[in-house]
């Protein structure tokens, strides 16, 4: 499909899969701006089965990574630029269930272009070990971190001023150093995370519903002077 002179909603609808695929930078003469069909359950190479499609390059041109883009893609390990193969390109949205189940993927970069991220975006990615949060996210979807039960670093930049509802809902992280800019933590972020310990920082003025509930390891919180809001 082309739109606005751009390659939008690309996606592999056959042929053999190798355990490489290097998405190209144009299609028909065209930049490829957006990856996948945006369909519910739909992934980008259309729901073939393969069980050797390791790594995913994607081009410098991309802007958006659709909905359920790499749904359930539970064998690739590396997905980025040739360049960086843990980088994404500098896209400024990514879908609801973008990357959901895609059980072996380690390790991802968030560029610094990211405004929007979806809800459920990295649900189920066990094997995810880092991340980092860029500060111009504006939009967060709900659930994004949910069951990254292998999370244990994550970097928030500064900038950023919430933390999204269930953003680390059952995500085994132990611990982390919110900004200073954060004024809102949402309902339910960190529900049944490890956290052992959390300094909430001044500026901070909302707590909402249940988002340290089920902390069983939570030990020491430092609360600001800030909070105006505090939920159950």
């Amino acid at each position: 499909t082309v739109e606005n002179g751009k390659a939008v909603d690309v996606y592999i609808s056959s042929g053999v899969i190798t355990s490489t695929i290097t998405v190209p930078d144009t299609l028909g003469g065209y930049p490829v701006a957006r990856l996948g069909t945006g369909k519910s359950y739909t992934n980008f190479v259309n729901n073939a089965t393969s069980t050797k499609l390791y790594t995913v390059y994607l081009p410098s041109s991309l802007e958006e990574i659709n909905d359920y883009a790499f749904f359930s893609m539970s064998y690739v390990r590396t997905i980025g630029l040739t360049t960086d193969s843990t980088k994404l390109p500098n896209v400024t949205k990514i879908g609801n269930y973008a990357f959901n189940s895609a059980q072996a993927l380690t390790k991802i970069t968030l560029p610094e272009t990211l405004t929007s991220l979806g809800t459920y975006a990295f649900n189920y990615c066990r094997n995810l070990s880092s991340i980092n949060i860029p500060s111009g996210i504006t939009e967060f979807g709900s659930n994004i971190f949910q069951n990254c039960t292998n999370l244990n670093a994550v970097t928030l930049s500064e900038g950023l001023t919430q933390i999204g509802a269930g953003m680390f809902y059952n995500a085994y992280i132990s611990n982390i150093t919110l900004p200073s800019t954060i004024t809102t933590i949402n309902k339910s972020a960190f529900y049944n995370s490890r956290l052992s310990t959390i300094n909430l920082p001044e500026g901070l003025t909302t707590i909402e519903d249940s988002a340290f509930s089920g902390c069983r390891y939570l030990r020491t919180i430092t609360f600001p002077t800030t909070i105006e809001k505090f939920g159950n």
